[in-house]
Parts: structure tokens; sequence; C-alpha cells
């Protein structure tokens, strides 16, 4: 049976795999203006999420962090802010 920290290494795994592909096909990025602001701005949410989460926000997989639920940044507008970014990107 796969634990949760093998399965977070594996989705972390085929994530890079994936972005390495968009890269290769040069499909990752936009080329219209506003597929660019789009990204630009995902981007900078990312950026806020990361910091604003701090240092338990950036390891490679799932691991119980310390610390109570964050409601500041963009945290007080959007629930899942780094997810939301991600999609906001592609």
């Amino acid at each position: 049976m796969i634990n949760i920290k093998n399965a977070s290494l594996i989705g972390l795994i085929f994530a890079m795999l994936a972005m390495a592909t968009l890269v290769f096909r040069e499909s990752l990025f936009g080329i219209g203006p506003i597929a660019i602001s789009i990204q630009v701005f995902a981007g900078l949410l990312m950026l806020w999420s990361r910091v604003t989460f701090g240092k338990r926000s950036f390891h490679a997989s799932a691991n119980p962090t310390g610390g109570g639920l964050v409601t500041n940044g963009p945290y007080k507008f959007i629930r899942h802010p780094i997810y939301a970014s991600i999609l906001y990107f592609t």
C-alpha cells in the first residue's frame, strides 16, 4: 500500500514531467496579451500565497506541519490560492 508521502512524491514527479513536456512543446506560456496578463497574475498570486504561508509551504511532499489555519493574505479571499494560481496559469 502506498502511503501519503510516497503518493505525494509520485504526484510531484508527474507534475514536473508534465511541465517539462509543455516547455518542450512550447505550449506553456500564453502568446496574447490577455493570456500573458493572467499568467503574470497567477505567478504573483502563487508568490504571495507561498510567502504568506511561510516555510511550511516549501516542502516537496505531504507532511503534517505545525501551525494554525492561515486566514490572512490571499487566504482571506481564496480558500486554496496556490491551487487556484496553478489553474489560472495553465
